[in-house]
């Protein structure tokens, strides 16, 4: 009987992370209900305050869950070292990231934590802690790796935020793109294009801004 009755409790707590990944993806923390997840997830009110608390500590648990997935899907440095050329481990760092945010896996985690870098709530900290902290001082070592010597730690920061911002945009102003840019907004399917583009133009910033003045570097 007890083996049973952990394996619903089990079950009932995958449901509800299922069900919550999928609806605060789409609509954000603030316009999801504790009534509307349970509906989703065929389970009562009661499930959530047994499993998690409040609508809050739900929440954390999936988003944390979601970086932890993304992160095992979508590695960073999938096929790079540390010693190969800046441009390769770039490419590999965003291309991970765009896998995330293209990943259409039922519930959409990238989608969930693209939203929650540009619409933050209380659990930010706790995926700062595990992941951004790391990924922004992976993403500085290829940075400053490309730039050699002479970049100041503010243009750093202004470095690696572009690269993210180029990143980002995909999710951001996707519905915008698929409005007014030719074409449409680009799929999962363009992954490689949009890292080759990235890359490139990042790496052409990161020469201009450490080229010396009035000359080429």
């Amino acid at each position: 009987m007890t083996s049973t009755t952990e394996s619903s409790n089990a079950n009932t707590r995958e449901r509800l992370m299922d069900a919550a990944g999928e609806l605060f993806a789409a609509s954000g923390f603030r316009d999801v209900t504790v009534r509307q997840i349970c509906q989703k997830a065929q389970a009562n009110i009661a499930a959530v305050n047994y499993h998690f608390r409040d609508k809050e500590s739900l929440y954390r648990e999936v988003v944390l869950s979601a970086y932890r997935t993304a992160r095992e899907r979508y590695p960073l440095n999938v096929g790079v070292t540390d010693a190969d050329p800046p441009e390769k481990r770039l490419r590999a760092f965003v291309r991970g990231i765009l896998g995330r945010i293209f990943d259409e896996s039922n519930p959409p985690w990238g989608r969930l934590l693209a939203r929650e870098m540009v619409d933050p709530t209380h659990a930010l900290d706790g995926v700062v802690e595990e992941g951004m902290r790391p990924q922004y001082a992976l993403l500085s070592s290829i940075v400053k790796q490309a730039a050699g010597t002479g970049l100041t730690e503010a243009q750093l920061a202004r470095l690696c935020e572009a690269i993210v911002g180029q990143v980002l945009v995909y999710h951001t102003c996707r519905v915008v793109m698929q409005k007014v840019t030719p074409g449409g907004a680009p799929g999962r399917e363009q992954i490689d294009e949009l890292s080759d583009h990235i890359v490139a133009f990042s790496m052409g910033a990161i020469r201009a801004v450490t080229a010396p003045p009035g000359g080429k570097r």
